[in-house]
């Protein structure tokens, strides 16, 4: 008689820390506080922006944000559409597709983290990436530093960085 056990498989261990959503740790943003937002198809084809918390509606689980770009545009969306921001660095590191805000401006764009991230004893870590269509004049992509705060994985989850939804129409998704 074989008194064997059966065999159990575990999934895989990830390799480092997974980023957990802010909201998911503290809640849902209070106001006043700065937000990365993603705007639906009709407002700029599922881009995300900054933006800030207003007010929140628990009742049906609503935010009204403040467009950082334009103080006149105030945007009522799903929280599933508002990331919280966070100064941490934990579960970023080279390699990693992330959507950060383009130097100068107040967007979200796809890019790479292309340098070891590390953490700043002085409060305010920042992460090098290169943002996909960047290159210079000579073809280079140059490396970029964003305040750890901007940078976030792609909350949508897609494997390949894509910040918008699929186009039911075929229109370009360019940047």
């Amino acid at each position: 008689l074989s008194t064997s056990r059966p065999l159990v498989l575990r999934p895989p261990q990830p390799s480092r820390p997974v980023r957990r959503s802010v909201s998911d740790i503290f809640g849902p943003a209070k106001p006043g506080e700065q937000v990365g937002v993603k705007l639906t198809k009709g407002e700029e084809n599922g881009s995300w922006i900054l933006a800030t918390v207003s007010r929140y509606y628990p009742d049906s689980d609503i935010f009204e944000v403040q467009d950082e770009d334009d103080e006149s545009k105030l945007l009522k969306l799903p929280s599933e559409n508002v990331e919280r921001l966070e100064d941490s660095v934990d579960g970023l590191a080279k390699g990693d597709m992330v959507l950060a805000v383009f130097p100068d401006t107040t967007s979200f764009y796809r890019a790479t983290i292309s340098k070891p991230v590390k953490r700043s004893s002085q409060g305010m870590s920042e992460v090098f990436v290169q943002f996909e269509d960047d290159e210079d004049e000579t073809g280079r992509t140059p490396h970029r530093r964003v305040t750890a705060r901007y940078v976030m994985h792609n909350p949508d989850g897609d494997d390949d960085g894509n910040q918008y939804d699929d186009d039911e129409e075929g229109e370009d998704d360019a940047v």
